[in-house]
């Protein structure tokens, strides 16, 4: 008996990042600067450290939604650096790809829409594809990779749910400036308040 696939899969694309980062690995002397990881060795006192909680027997899965003193401190930083929040609005992810499943995942239907910056890394087309929606891309190429108030304003909806950000952008390095960020802010207006995500 064979299995059917998810039909979202259809829509997936293989990734160029990856086909490219295998090339690089099979040729000689080739710098790969295609995926974000660090080309040196992980620092000698963090490794010490995770060998320390290795023998500690803290081994067991934490919390889901992270361990409390993690949670508390993430919190306390970002109270400290004036965005006020509470340990109990903190989720640890494993990284940003599950941060971004797991809250994409959890707010899109079939029909929302979601409105992606580009150049922007694949991944955010592809669990907006995979979870039913449709990714709806904002060229910034013309802008200095800065959203502009107009075409945002443009390729809003009524389907609109979200709007991916990613500042510095992966794979521009552009920081988004206050005028990008008003933009965004102004266009949440433009949401009807049925379509809007709880903050």
């Amino acid at each position: 008996m064979s299995l059917e696939l998810n039909s979202a899969l259809r829509e997936l694309k293989p990734s160029a990042i990856r086909r490219f980062s295998a090339l690089a690995a099979q040729t000689p002397g080739c710098v790969s600067l295609t995926l974000g990881e660090p080309g040196e060795v992980t620092p000698a006192h963090i490794r010490e450290r995770v060998t320390q909680s290795l023998c500690e027997g803290k081994t067991h899965y934490p919390p889901n939604n992270g361990t409390t003193a993690l949670r508390e401190a993430i919190a306390t930083r970002c109270t400290n650096t004036g965005l006020p929040v509470d340990a109990q609005q903190v989720i640890v992810t494993n990284g940003a790809t599950e941060a971004l499943y797991s809250t994409l995942t959890a707010l899109l239907n079939p029909g929302d829409e979601v409105i992606i910056p580009t150049p922007a890394f694949v991944l955010y087309q592809s669990i907006t594809l995979l979870a039913r929606a449709r990714a709806v891309t904002l060229d910034t190429s013309a802008d200095g990779f800065q959203i502009d108030a107009e075409r945002l304003a443009s390729v809003v909806t009524p389907h609109t749910k979200a709007i991916v950000l990613t500042s510095p952008n992966n794979p521009t390095g552009c920081v988004l400036d206050e005028k990008s960020l008003d933009a965004v802010a102004a266009s949440r207006g433009s949401i009807p308040s049925s379509r809007t995500a709880p903050s």
